[in-house]
């Protein structure tokens, strides 16, 4: 410790045990108190200084766990409590005590320790966030789907380094995007699970339905002669649609109605109201809706040979 005052001075420091200028004291973290006045040359005192050194309590900052998965939420404690006389107060810097960390990096935490005197003092621990997977993929063609040869997937994961894809809890494949074939109609769950090296994993899983066919056939002439060959005429599905969802007309070449039915199992046998009609073409309108609840309108001709 140094006084800038003049040198006629003589400065007497802790009960006399020092005389001179500087004094140097090693501080500890023990509460400690000296004075010190000062002798001028005609031995006259000044007023005697009490210099009052307060401890800083040593204090540690724990958490648990110190790294992990982000989010990483951990919980924290001090070496000493809140309740020791020697602290005042602990606070966060720039955080709270309900710490998320959500950001892949390593976190230097700091806390303030407050001491009844008002010192300050920081006290700080780091936390290792790592990334954690996210899981996501989407179907192609869409998740419900007509009768196909196969469908693909569409990897949406983030942070994953692999992968497990299973079918209804079954496992199929570790493949990045792998492609499903073989797959008969009905509803299926598919799981994918995206793991890291952190073991930071994500899973999810999505419902694909896949529905009969609606694939149709419609010839362009039949032969209503009692041959049984041909004998009615209209579409052929590969699964019948709805019928509150089907129309099936027919019209002369005039444009008048000869035949109608919303049921997608009856066929025209050439006649209307009972009269057999002529031979000739005639037109067709067909609207249904497939499985998957896509609208189909179609028109056409059709010959009818006697």
């Amino acid at each position: 410790m140094n006084n800038p005052v003049s040198r006629s001075y003589t400065f007497h420091w802790n009960n006399n045990t020092f005389v001179g200028n500087p004094y140097t004291y090693t501080l500890s973290n023990n509460p400690v108190s000296f004075d010190v006045f000062a002798l001028d040359a005609d031995g006259c005192p000044s007023d005697t200084l009490t210099i009052q050194i307060n401890p800083m309590p040593e204090v540690e900052l724990m958490a648990n766990p110190t790294e992990g998965c982000a989010p990483l939420c951990p919980e924290f404690s001090t070496s000493l409590p809140i309740s020791d006389p020697l602290i005042d107060t602990f606070m966060f810097y720039r955080y709270d005590s309900s710490i998320c960390l959500e950001t892949p990096k390593e976190h230097e935490i700091k806390m303030l320790v407050i001491t009844p005197q008002g010192c300050i003092d920081t006290i700080k621990t780091t936390l290792d966030v790592h990334p954690s997977a996210t899981a996501d993929f989407i179907f192609s063609p869409d998740s419900i789907a007509e009768t196909i040869d196969q469908i693909e997937v569409f990897n949406l994961s983030t942070h994953n380094e692999f992968n497990e894809w299973r079918i209804d809890s079954v496992f199929y494949s570790n493949n990045e995007e792998p492609i499903f074939s073989d797959l008969d109609t009905g509803t299926f769950s598919i799981q994918l699970f995206a793991n890291n090296s952190f073991l930071c994993n994500d899973s999810i899983e999505k419902i694909l339905t896949i529905l009969p066919s609606s694939n149709m056939f419609i010839p362009n002439a039949f032969t209503p002669n009692r041959d049984q060959i041909n004998q009615t005429y209209g579409p052929v599905f590969e699964h019948l649609p709805k019928s509150d969802l089907y129309s099936f007309t027919i019209f002369d070449r005039w444009g008048g109605e000869v035949f109608h039915t919303n049921d997608p199992k009856i066929q025209w046998d050439g006649k209307t109201n009972n009269i057999a009609q002529p031979q000739g073409k005639y037109l067709y309108r067909i609207s249904y809706a497939k499985q998957n609840k896509e609208k189909v309108r179609l028109k056409g001709h059709v010959i009818l040979v006697r």
